[in-house]
């Protein structure tokens, strides 16, 4: 995480073993909608997208708010928050949009930054 800054850091989540952050960085305990980044950005240092799986729709996306309605992951899925509906469900595919080439080059951003349903893209890095 040396490429993430402390107040990155404070704007993130550990579960099993991973750190967990919206690619922006926005607070997991922010309880209001925020506006969404709309801007490409590439992973920081060392991150990777958040695989899909139910544990993190779960334990992650759906237990918290993330000032966003979903979180989106690598397989393009999107998910609740805690601030949407059924926490950690599905909310719809093809939600990952990105610019560019493998490693450094590439950037992500939501394909749909809606006023009516913020989303971010959940990003994560092992533990050290």
């Amino acid at each position: 995480m040396d490429s993430v800054s402390e107040e990155q850091r404070q704007r993130t989540v550990e579960h099993d073993g991973y750190w967990y952050a919206t690619l922006d960085f926005a607070a997991p305990d922010c309880e209001e909608w925020t506006e969404a980044d709309h801007d490409f950005r590439p992973l920081p240092d060392g991150w990777e997208l958040a695989p899909d799986n139910f544990v993190i729709h779960r334990e992650v996306i759906g237990a918290l708010a993330w000032g966003a309605a979903c979180l989106v992951v690598a397989s393009g899925e999107a998910y609740s928050t805690r601030l949407w509906v059924n926490g950690g469900s599905k909310v719809s595919n093809f939600e990952l949009e990105s610019e560019g080439e493998e490693g450094s080059l590439k950037k992500y951003r939501p394909r749909r930054c809606l006023k009516t349903r913020p989303s971010r893209v959940l990003i994560r890095a092992p533990c050290t």
